[in-house]
């Protein structure tokens, strides 16, 4: 979808195709993690689907939830923040549940600061 470009954009690129069972199962995100050499600690997930949820937390990561129109209502219990978006600088998210982004928005300094605190500990 993105071009053949957007294939240097990642270190990585983990697709269905590569593992043996989807999503819930937790195998695309450890066949990342896996590649990329990095424990579940050092990363976070971004989901918009429980299914989703699921398998990013079976991984051990801690997984940002942006819920989608279709997926609002489904349970995200276990979700490490609940998020209707990132946001922007100029236009903050609106928080569900979990962690909320200290500025309003989930930018890499939020990420670090999360990462960072030693309370901000896995959900799941």
């Amino acid at each position: 979808v993105l071009g053949e470009e957007a294939l240097r954009w990642f270190e990585v690129v983990g697709a269905g195709d590569a593992v043996p069972s989807k999503k819930p199962a937790p195998d695309i995100y450890r066949y990342v993690l896996d590649r990329l050499q990095l424990p579940p600690t050092a990363c976070f997930a971004f989901e918009d689907s429980a299914n989703g949820l699921r398998a990013s937390c079976g991984a051990g990561l801690r997984t940002i939830v942006t819920p989608t129109v279709y997926t609002a209502r489904e349970d995200f219990n276990g979700a490490f923040s609940i998020l209707s978006d990132l946001g922007e600088p100029d236009s903050h998210c609106t928080h569900f549940g979990g962690y909320r982004p200290e500025r309003g928005a989930v930018d890499g300094v939020q990420l670090d600061a999360w990462h960072e605190r030693s309370d901000a500990a896995m959900a799941c």
